[in-house]
């Protein structure tokens, strides 16, 4: 009689399966073997499981159906659900794997009165909460606390250098060599730090930034079988990879925005409680994987759906780079606070806006197993994330547009492209850039006088080639330069603040600067 195989994140009759080593994968989820790991939600531990459904594909006997987890319960077995199905055979010789889909499967027969009570706790698990909150209770905040109360949290701060286009984005973000990924982190200097060796490092992020918040707020004993009180309430690491894995959302009690004080023009980091009925306690999770394709051991988000951000393990050379020019003046919070979210405008006791869903720019990153990072959050804050309207006028063109993009400043925004798109609104820079282009390429005078390649690059929303001599490195396309920096209050969406400009001229301009 078949009986079904199990994988990681499957049901106990007394917890879950959190530890899986196979070569064998129901989808991203190795199938386990005899000695994984399953949690006893009674015994509050982690046990190993009996597998019993040997094989020839792996070195030790499968876990199937019915096997037992070797705890102080007697009555703690296995549910399995996966496609994979071990066929018994005679004493004596090996079983057959298969993965078939049409299996139906059925109780060993000695198992017939096996049942699954779910004795996982009732309370919704969160990535984060409140250390004043008791265990049990995952209930949001009710009152100001400090970020210490959740985690280590550290902060960095990014200078605006070349208006976005030092690590410009791209569909598969590569780096040339260990120079260039150092160059890249140039900008940043950190501001605050106590989130502990674990993220020790080189952070890349594919656009400057105002404020990078890394929080460590999940315990690695969650994924270690750790009987602490407390570590129930929290989510456990099966799922969170499935959720990174299936591009989810994790349940959170506190989330971060930065906005701008309007009378210091500097930086604010707001931190909030987020309860259940709030929409605003959901984080997207996103996968972190190994790259190694330059070789460089690298950490970088699977997909489109996350941000561009690299982590690249720390070296025994390496050492933080603790300020790099930014004379913004800015300087970190001895704490950053958490406040309950106000009701109204004005109720909030810093009398700052009541947070938009739209607003928030912050994530979960799930790394592998072995790469030594936990599950953290990060919140990334930059002017070119924040949503905008186009104003602005632009200039009459005569004659060829960008003839003179090498030299001054570059060359401004035609006024039929600026009618275009003045008065709509965008949520990011990038998406903005994007639609500069495209109308571009619409205009019949101006896209007459670019070559057929560059008029489908712009048709795209992607930026022209510029000439060869005009590029630098991997930089080889006209770019957008605000003339009156945005880390110094210039407009983000103010077409007048907008010229166009070679790479050159663009990275000449910021060294004169």
């Amino acid at each position: 009689m078949p009986r079904m195989l199990a994988c990681l994140g499957n049901k106990t009759t007394k917890g879950t399966i959190i530890h899986a080593s196979s070569t064998l994968f129901e989808g991203s989820h190795p199938l386990a073997r005899d000695g994984d790991l399953a949690w006893c939600n009674e015994c509050k531990n982690s046990f190993p499981m009996l597998g019993t459904a040997t094989s020839i594909i792996d070195d030790r006997p499968m876990v199937a159906f019915g096997d037992k987890v070797l705890c102080r319960c007697s009555d703690h077995w296995v549910i399995a659900q996966s496609t994979w199905f071990c066929e018994h055979q005679d004493s004596g010789k090996e079983s057959t794997i298969t993965n078939q889909q049409s299996f139906t499967q059925s109780n060993p027969p000695s198992l017939a009165e096996l049942s699954y009570t779910d004795n996982s706790p009732s309370v919704e698990t969160v990535f984060a909460k409140s250390c004043l909150l008791s265990d049990g209770c995952t209930d949001a905040g009710q009152e100001q606390e400090p970020v210490e109360n959740f985690g280590e949290v550290s902060l960095f701060q990014g200078t605006d250098i070349e208006c976005g286009y030092r690590c410009e984005p791209s569909p598969s973000p590569q780096i040339t060599s260990v120079g260039a990924l150092i160059a890249s982190q140039t900008g940043i200097r950190v501001l605050q730090h106590s989130a502990g060796t674990s993220i020790a490092g080189r952070w890349m992020v594919s656009n400057p930034i105002s404020i990078l918040l890394i929080g460590l707020f999940y315990s690695p004993e969650i994924s270690q079988g750790s009987h602490r009180d407390g570590l129930a309430d929290y989510i456990a690491r099966d799922k969170l990879d499935y959720l990174a894995t299936t591009g989810g959302t994790a349940t959170t009690r506190v989330r971060f925005q930065a906005r701008v004080n309007i009378q210091t023009n500097q930086p604010v980091i707001e931190g909030y409680h987020t309860p259940a009925n709030s929409e605003l306690d959901q984080v997207p999770v996103i996968k972190m994987r190994l790259d190694s394709s330059n070789g460089i051991r690298r950490y970088i988000p699977e997909g489109q759906s996350g941000p561009s951000i690299i982590w690249t393990p720390a070296e025994p050379e390496y050492s933080p780079i603790n300020h790099t020019g930014n004379h913004s003046g800015y300087s970190a919070p001895l704490s950053i606070l958490v406040n309950p979210l106000p009701e109204t405008p004005g109720d909030h006791s810093t009398t700052s806006p009541i947070p938009e869903k739209k607003n928030f720019n912050d994530y979960i990153l799930v790394f592998p197993a072995d790469s030594g990072m936990p599950p953290i959050y990060i919140m990334l804050d930059s002017p070119r994330n924040e949503s905008g309207v186009v104003i602005g006028q632009g200039e009459t063109i005569f004659g060829t547009w960008l003839r003179d993009a090498g030299a001054g400043l570059g060359c401004p925004v035609p006024a039929q492209i600026a009618d275009k798109l003045r008065g709509r609104e965008f949520t990011n820079f990038d998406q903005f850039r994007e639609a500069f282009w495209i109308e571009v390429s619409k205009d019949a005078e101006l896209s007459s006088q670019f070559i057929p390649s560059n008029r489908k690059k712009m048709a795209n929303g992607r930026a022209p080639r510029a000439r060869y001599r005009d590029t630098v490195g991997g930089r080889r396309s006209f770019e957008l330069h605000h003339k009156h920096q945005i880390q110094h209050g210039g407009n983000v969406y103010d077409v007048e603040n907008l010229n166009v400009v070679t790479p050159k001229r663009h990275i000449d301009i910021h060294r004169d600067n």
